[in-house]
């Protein structure tokens, strides 16, 4: 956890994925494989856990520091390397200091022989 900068982590999450048919929205005349995805993540990160008093102190202080977002996002595939992604997330828990970034352009590679 030393590159997150923290000494305990916990997280969870939850992804629906779909395909997206532009073909029958009649955008496009063949199938071209996009998907269409929702998506929920929680974490929570530490540093020095062992200044908390046992178990209790902790998980306290994993709830204290959590963070969660929902979101929506679409995928177009990319030659066969990939998808390319855009997507949208809402935070639903955040800290005050903390720096929202809603909207997102990823690219996701497929590095499979």
């Amino acid at each position: 956890f030393d590159c997150l900068g923290g000494d305990a982590m916990a997280s969870a999450s939850l992804m629906l994925s779909g395909p997206l048919d532009f073909k029958s929205l009649g955008w496009a005349t063949e199938d071209v494989g996009a998907r269409a995805f929702a998506f929920a993540g929680f974490g929570s990160l530490l540093l020095n856990p062992s200044k908390r008093k046992g178990l209790p102190g902790l998980f306290n202080g994993l709830k204290r520091e959590a963070r969660g977002s929902l979101g929506l996002g679409v995928g177009m595939p990319i030659g066969g390397m990939g998808m390319l992604e855009f997507t949208f997330a809402q935070p639903v828990w955040a800290q005050n200091h903390d720096l929202r970034q809603r909207w997102q352009l990823g690219l996701r590679l497929n590095l499979s022989g």
